[in-house]
């Protein structure tokens, strides 16, 4: 689903977490990113028939934040910084071509308050490494 309002970074931010977490379900299950009608309910009634146990949608969306921050400390440990989390230059300088917001830029001032944005909403600090606190929520705090 993609934002009616694509130049407020706080919408972009949360889109792109929901969209994170999601999508670490649908691969954990092996469905296709192209299969678009799969959906969070379908997969929570998949799992529930296939186990016999009822799976929510909310235990999957834990899960898809569980499984993304594991991947973000993997990623860490690998050396990756706030850095690498950043969008080529030539995205940030590009102009769009067509639609409403024709000529519009998403330029890196922007880009850098975004990444502000999902960080804080992903529960990390200001150089994307999740907290204390989110790894003890998502029982990561092992890690």
């Amino acid at each position: 689903m993609y934002s009616e309002t694509p130049f407020d970074l706080d919408a972009m931010a949360r889109e792109v977490v929901d969209g994170q977490n999601f999508a670490t379900i649908k691969w954990s299950m092996g469905f296709c990113d192209f299969w678009g009608s799969i959906s969070s309910p379908i997969i929570a009634g998949i799992l529930s028939v296939a186990t016999g146990e009822t799976v929510t949608v909310e235990q999957l969306e834990y899960a898809g934040e569980k499984i993304w921050n594991i991947l973000r400390l993997f990623n860490l440990r690998a050396g990756l910084t706030r850095a690498d989390d950043y969008l080529p230059a030539k995205q940030l300088k590009q102009q769009l071509q067509k639609g409403m917001h024709a000529g519009r830029v998403f330029a890196p001032e922007d880009f850098d308050k975004c990444l502000d944005l999902y960080y804080q909403k992903r529960g990390w600090d200001k150089n994307g490494v999740p907290t204390p606190e989110k790894l003890a929520q998502l029982g990561l705090d092992q890690f």
